[in-house]
C-alpha cells in the first residue's frame, strides 16, 4: 500500500513537470517571432513649452512593425533620446497595465504608430540644447532603448537603436496646416449635423455662436503675418476662439449628461445614473488645453467619451428613454449627441495644437 502510494504521488508530480515543460515550450515558440518586431523612430514634435517651469513637453513617435506571422502587443517601450548626438533625457510608452485584449495589435504586415509624451527639462539639458528643441533646430533625433513585446504566451524584451530626420520647418508649417483645415472643415460639418438632428430653440443660439468661434479660428490662422504688428494680439485671438469654441461645446456637453441622468433615474438605472454623474463632474473641467488629472489631454478626453458611450449603450440596452442616434458624417454611423460633442471637443483640442504649430512655424521662417 505504501509503494502504490510513493507510485501515484512520483506519476503526479512527473504529469505536473510534463504540463510545465509543454507550457515552457508552447510559449517558446513564440519568442522567435517576437523577436522579427521592428521598431522605427518616426518624429519628434513640440506640444507645449512651460516658461515656469522650464520644461518642454514634446510627442515621440515610434512605429513598430509585424513582419511575422506571428499577432503580438506592445506592452512598453523604454528609451533615452538624443538630438543632434545630445542625449536628451529618457522616456516611456507603456500599457503594461492595460489587459492584452485593451492594446494595439498587431497582426502579420501591421505597421502601427505609438505616441509616448517626452519632457525636456532645461536645467538637465542646457540652455543651449533646451532652445534648439523648442526653435526646432535639431537636424536629426536618435533613440535606443528596449522594446517589450508580448502574446498570450510569451514576453521578450529586445535592445533597439533607431535614427529620425527631423521636419525641416517648412514640412513642420505645412503639416500643421493641413491638418488644422482638415479638423476645422470637419468641426463645421459635425456641429452643423448636432444642429440638424438635435438642435431647438434653446440650443440654435449657442450652436451658432459655436460655428462662429470656428469660422474666427479659421480666419486668425490663416490671417496670421508674423510680421505684422499685431501677430501677438491675432495668436491671442485665435486662442481666445478655440477657448470659447471649447467652453461652449462643454456647455452642451453637460446638458446632455443632465438629460442622460435624468433618464437613466425614470428608467431605476440607479446605478447607471450615479456613474454618469460622476462622469459629467468631471466633463465639465475640460478645456482646449487640459483634462482635469494627469496625462494627454486629448487622449484622456477621447478615453472619457468611450466610456460614457458604454453607459449610454447599456442604458439602450436596458430599454431606457435616449436620444435617437443618427449616421454623422465625420464620426461614423449611428452616434448619439455625446458621442458627437466628445468627437469635435478632442478635435477642437488637436486644432489647437495644429493652428500653434503652424504659427510657430511661420514665426521660425520669418526670422531666418
Amino acid at each position: 500500500m505504501e509503494l502504490q502510494s510513493k507510485t501515484t504521488v512520483y506519476v503526479a508530480i512527473g504529469s505536473m513537470l510534463a504540463l510545465m515543460g509543454g507550457i515552457i515550450y508552447y510559449a517558446s515558440l513564440d519568442n522567435e517571432s517576437l523577436e522579427q518586431a521592428e521598431i522605427e523612430l518616426g518624429s519628434v514634435t513640440l506640444r507645449d513649452v512651460n516658461a515656469v517651469t522650464n520644461r518642454a513637453e514634446f510627442v515621440v513617435e515610434f512605429v513598430v512593425s509585424n513582419p511575422s506571422e506571428k499577432t503580438f502587443t506592445v506592452a512598453s517601450i523604454g528609451y533615452q533620446l538624443y538630438g543632434d548626438g545630445t542625449l536628451l533625457g529618457s522616456g516611456q510608452y507603456s500599457v503594461i497595465d492595460i489587459a492584452l485584449p485593451g492594446r494595439a495589435v498587431f497582426y502579420s504586415g501591421a505597421a502601427v504608430p505609438l505616441k509616448s509624451t517626452f519632457v525636456l527639462d532645461k536645467g538637465s539639458v542646457g540652455e543651449d540644447a533646451y532652445n534648439a528643441m523648442i526653435d526646432g533646430r535639431i537636424s536629426s533625433f536618435a533613440a535606443e532603448g528596449v522594446l517589450t513585446t508580448q502574446t498570450a504566451w510569451s514576453t521578450i524584451d529586445k535592445e533597439f537603436k533607431t535614427l529620425a530626420s527631423a521636419y525641416t520647418i517648412e514640412e513642420k508649417r505645412d503639416t500643421a496646416y493641413g491638418d488644422f483645415l482638415t479638423r476645422n472643415n470637419k468641426h463645421m460639418v459635425r456641429v452643423s449635423e448636432y444642429q440638424n438632428y438635435w438642435g431647438d430653440g434653446q440650443t440654435d443660439q449657442r450652436l451658432n455662436e459655436i460655428l462662429d468661434n470656428i469660422r474666427m479660428e479659421r480666419e486668425k490662422v490663416n490671417g496670421f503675418d508674423p510680421a505684422s504688428a499685431g501677430a501677438q494680439q491675432e495668436r491671442q485671438e485665435f486662442r481666445g476662439a478655440n477657448d470659447a469654441a471649447v467652453a461652449g461645446l462643454v456647455s452642451l456637453l453637460a446638458d446632455e449628461y443632465d438629460l442622460h441622468i435624468r433618464h437613466a433615474q425614470d428608467s431605476g438605472l440607479s446605478e447607471i445614473a450615479s456613474s454618469l454623474e460622476e462622469q459629467r463632474e468631471t466633463a465639465v473641467r475640460i478645456t482646449a488645453t487640459s483634462f482635469p488629472g494627469t496625462g494627454d489631454h486629448v487622449e484622456m478626453t477621447t478615453a472619457h467619451g468611450e466610456e460614457t458611450e458604454g453607459l449610454v449603450m447599456q442604458m439602450e440596452e436596458a430599454g431606457a428613454q435616449v436620444r435617437e442616434r443618427h449616421d454623422v458624417r465625420e464620426v461614423g454611423d449611428d452616434q448619439n449627441t455625446i458621442q458627437v460633442l466628445y468627437s469635435v471637443i478632442t478635435c477642437q483640442q488637436e486644432l489647437r495644437i495644429n493652428g500653434e504649430d503652424y504659427m510657430d512655424a511661420l514665426v521660425e521662417l520669418g526670422s531666418r
